[in-house]
Protein backbone atom coordinates (compact mmCIF):
# COMPACT_ATOMS: atom_id res chain seq x y z
CA UNK A 1 0.00 0.00 0.00
CA UNK A 2 2.65 2.53 1.06
CA UNK A 3 3.92 1.96 -2.68
CA UNK A 4 0.47 2.94 -4.19
CA UNK A 5 0.54 6.68 -2.17
CA UNK A 6 3.99 7.06 -3.50
CA UNK A 7 2.76 6.54 -6.48
CA UNK A 8 -0.23 8.71 -6.90
CA UNK A 9 2.28 11.28 -5.33
CA UNK A 10 4.76 10.69 -8.39
CA UNK A 11 1.49 11.49 -10.33
CA UNK A 12 0.54 14.69 -8.98
CA UNK A 13 3.55 16.08 -9.59
CA UNK A 14 3.82 14.95 -12.94
CA UNK A 15 0.78 16.82 -14.26
CA UNK A 16 1.55 19.62 -12.48
CA UNK A 17 4.65 19.94 -14.18
CA UNK A 18 3.08 18.86 -17.24
CA UNK A 19 0.37 21.70 -16.70
CA UNK A 20 3.16 24.26 -15.67
CA UNK A 21 5.20 23.57 -19.00
CA UNK A 22 1.94 23.80 -21.30
CA UNK A 23 1.52 27.20 -19.34
CA UNK A 24 5.35 28.58 -19.72
CA UNK A 25 4.86 26.89 -23.41
CA UNK A 26 1.65 29.20 -24.20
CA UNK A 27 2.65 32.23 -22.74
CA UNK A 28 6.03 32.38 -25.07
CA UNK A 29 3.80 32.17 -27.72
CA UNK A 30 1.51 34.19 -26.97
CA UNK A 31 4.60 37.09 -26.81
CA UNK A 32 5.71 36.18 -29.88
CA UNK A 33 2.56 36.51 -31.54
CA UNK A 34 2.05 40.38 -29.69
CA UNK A 35 5.83 41.21 -30.58
CA UNK A 36 5.33 40.12 -34.20
CA UNK A 37 2.00 42.33 -34.07
CA UNK A 38 4.08 45.55 -33.40
CA UNK A 39 6.86 44.83 -35.32
CA UNK A 40 4.22 44.20 -38.65
CA UNK A 41 2.32 47.82 -37.17
CA UNK A 42 5.82 49.48 -37.14
CA UNK A 43 6.95 48.14 -40.43
CA UNK A 44 3.76 49.77 -42.21
CA UNK A 45 4.50 52.89 -40.26
CA UNK A 46 7.68 53.52 -41.51
CA UNK A 47 6.44 52.56 -45.31
CA UNK A 48 3.30 55.26 -44.62
CA UNK A 49 6.28 57.85 -43.25
CA UNK A 50 8.04 56.84 -46.64
CA UNK A 51 5.18 58.18 -48.92
CA UNK A 52 4.53 60.94 -47.16
CA UNK A 53 8.07 61.85 -47.89
CA UNK A 54 7.98 60.64 -51.27
CA UNK A 55 4.52 63.31 -51.11
CA UNK A 56 6.64 66.04 -50.17
CA UNK A 57 9.14 65.71 -52.74
CA UNK A 58 6.70 65.90 -55.40
CA UNK A 59 4.98 68.90 -53.60
CA UNK A 60 8.53 70.24 -53.49
CA UNK A 61 8.97 69.75 -57.08
CA UNK A 62 5.80 71.59 -58.28
CA UNK A 63 6.56 74.25 -56.08
CA UNK A 64 10.18 74.73 -57.70
CA UNK A 65 8.80 74.01 -61.23
CA UNK A 66 5.88 77.34 -60.37
CA UNK A 67 8.96 79.52 -58.63
CA UNK A 68 12.66 78.48 -59.39
CA UNK A 69 13.67 80.72 -56.32
CA UNK A 70 11.46 79.23 -53.68
CA UNK A 71 13.27 78.11 -50.98
CA UNK A 72 12.14 77.57 -46.74
CA UNK A 73 14.53 77.85 -45.03
CA UNK A 74 17.87 80.10 -44.91
CA UNK A 75 21.51 78.72 -44.08
CA UNK A 76 21.51 76.55 -41.84
CA UNK A 77 23.22 73.03 -41.00
CA UNK A 78 21.71 70.17 -42.95
CA UNK A 79 21.74 67.06 -40.47
CA UNK A 80 18.57 64.56 -39.94
CA UNK A 81 17.66 66.19 -36.40
CA UNK A 82 17.36 69.65 -37.82
CA UNK A 83 15.73 69.15 -40.62
CA UNK A 84 13.01 66.89 -38.44
CA UNK A 85 12.62 69.60 -35.48
CA UNK A 86 13.84 72.52 -36.36
CA UNK A 87 13.51 73.09 -39.86
CA UNK A 88 10.62 75.54 -40.73
CA UNK A 89 9.89 74.03 -44.08
CA UNK A 90 6.72 73.56 -45.59
CA UNK A 91 4.47 71.53 -43.55
CA UNK A 92 0.87 69.64 -44.44
CA UNK A 93 -1.06 67.05 -43.28
CA UNK A 94 -2.49 64.02 -45.26
CA UNK A 95 -4.49 60.77 -43.84
CA UNK A 96 -2.98 60.57 -40.35
CA UNK A 97 0.37 61.62 -41.13
CA UNK A 98 2.24 64.99 -41.76
CA UNK A 99 4.89 66.11 -43.80
CA UNK A 100 7.80 68.80 -44.58
CA UNK A 101 9.64 70.00 -47.75
CA UNK A 102 12.27 71.64 -47.13
CA UNK A 103 15.32 73.71 -49.55
CA UNK A 104 17.64 75.67 -48.40
CA UNK A 105 18.11 78.86 -50.12
CA UNK A 106 20.72 78.81 -52.82
CA UNK A 107 21.02 74.71 -52.59
CA UNK A 108 19.59 72.48 -55.20
CA UNK A 109 18.77 69.88 -52.41
CA UNK A 110 14.99 69.44 -51.43
CA UNK A 111 14.56 67.32 -48.67
CA UNK A 112 11.21 65.54 -48.10
CA UNK A 113 10.23 64.25 -44.19
CA UNK A 114 7.10 62.44 -43.51
CA UNK A 115 5.55 61.99 -39.99
CA UNK A 116 3.76 59.08 -38.80
CA UNK A 117 3.24 58.47 -34.85
CA UNK A 118 6.97 57.51 -33.76
CA UNK A 119 7.99 57.06 -37.36
CA UNK A 120 9.73 59.27 -39.09
CA UNK A 121 11.45 59.19 -43.15
CA UNK A 122 13.96 61.75 -44.41
CA UNK A 123 14.04 62.10 -48.28
CA UNK A 124 16.36 64.15 -50.30
CA UNK A 125 16.99 64.55 -53.30
CA UNK A 126 19.61 66.35 -55.22
CA UNK A 127 18.41 68.29 -58.33
CA UNK A 128 19.26 71.14 -61.63
CA UNK A 129 17.06 73.08 -63.26
CA UNK A 130 14.45 72.80 -65.17
CA UNK A 131 13.06 70.14 -62.55
CA UNK A 132 12.77 66.83 -63.63
CA UNK A 133 12.48 63.44 -62.22
CA UNK A 134 15.51 62.82 -60.16
CA UNK A 135 16.50 59.49 -57.62
CA UNK A 136 16.53 60.44 -53.98
CA UNK A 137 18.40 59.26 -50.94
CA UNK A 138 16.98 57.80 -48.28
CA UNK A 139 18.84 59.62 -45.03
Amino acid sequence: MQKLNHSRGTGLFLVILLISVVLVISGVTVRMIFSGQKQAALALEETQAFYLAEAAIELGKVKLAATAGWFTDIEHPENKEWLISEAAGFVGEMGKGKYKVVRIKDKNILYGIGFLNNSRCVLKVEYSLPIKSESFIKL
